[in-house]
């Protein structure tokens, strides 16, 4: 719907112009504080308020406005409590705290935050991987003697 619209535009122009970006996003977020929980599911609900604090978040992060940014994560992950617990959603919600964390000069924290997310969706293999590679998008590390191959990760030594 048009919460999506907004996010997607938000997340299409970030890098080249991150004030519209946060606008898109917070225009998402909107949208998505607003939808009805009688007419949708909550968790459903929940989910989209997560994604859009988390989308804000990061565009709020790329205008070096860190703190606010903090303060939409933090209301991600309350949402993320009352959402679906879909894998996609608590990881890409991780994966942008991470990046806030990293420009933070947090990087433990930021390894910390995706091992866990990692952790808790162990027995979905695809989705572990993907976080890892995540990990690496989103904090700039290399993980010690660690191959991508065939989708696989091997040999993870921090």
């Amino acid at each position: 719907g048009l919460c999506r619209l907004f996010l997607e535009e938000s997340k299409s122009c970030r890098e080249a112009n991150p004030e519209l970006s946060a606008e898109l996003a917070e225009l998402g977020l909107s949208v998505a504080e607003h939808l009805d929980a009688g007419f949708y599911r909550p968790d459903r609900v929940a989910d989209a308020q997560a994604q859009a604090a988390a989308n804000c978040g990061d565009a709020l992060r790329l205008l070096d406005h860190l703190e606010v940014a903090r303060e939409q994560f933090a209301a991600a992950n309350g949402h993320l409590e009352n959402g679906t617990g879909r894998a996609r959603i608590a990881s890409g919600v991780a994966r942008l705290e991470a990046r806030l964390l990293k420009d933070l000069g947090c990087h433990d924290e930021a390894l910390e935050l995706l091992e866990r997310t990692v952790a808790g969706y162990e027995e979905r293999d695809e989705e572990s991987r993907t976080l890892l590679h995540w990990m690496h998008e989103a904090c700039g590390e290399r993980i010690e003697g660690e191959e991508i191959a065939g989708g696989t990760t091997q040999d993870q030594t921090w």
